[in-house]
């Protein structure tokens, strides 16, 4: 329970630490958090957000799903904002690549 109760407080110190523009210390902090205890959904899903605050949308879905997989609801609206239009995208880009692919074959 110590190690849930030193979480709960590196966690809560990481989102003072974001609300006053230190992201590198507040990353380090949700990662302290999240060592100590690694089900702590809530700490995903905050270094997640960080993490797409600064432009790092593929790290931050890894978060997403693992704070989604903890049972964190917010993470679920997290990856269906962040992660599915991404991934849409890729597969889209595929897809693109594969057709033209195919074209030249045709040629």
């Amino acid at each position: 329970e110590l190690n849930e109760d030193v979480a709960l407080y590196y966690d809560d110190l990481g989102r003072v630490l974001m609300a006053f523009g230190d992201d590198k210390e507040a990353v380090k902090n949700f990662s302290k958090a999240i060592k100590l205890d690694p089900n702590m959904a809530v700490a995903y899903l905050h270094r997640g957000e960080l993490k797409v605050a600064l432009g790092k949308e593929k790290p931050a879905c890894k978060d997403f799903e693992v704070a989604n997989e903890l049972g964190n609801a917010e993470a679920k609206k997290m990856l269906e904002l962040h992660c599915v239009a991404e991934e849409d995208a890729e597969e889209s880009d595929d897809k693109k690549s594969e057709e033209k692919t195919q074209k030249k074959g045709k040629e």
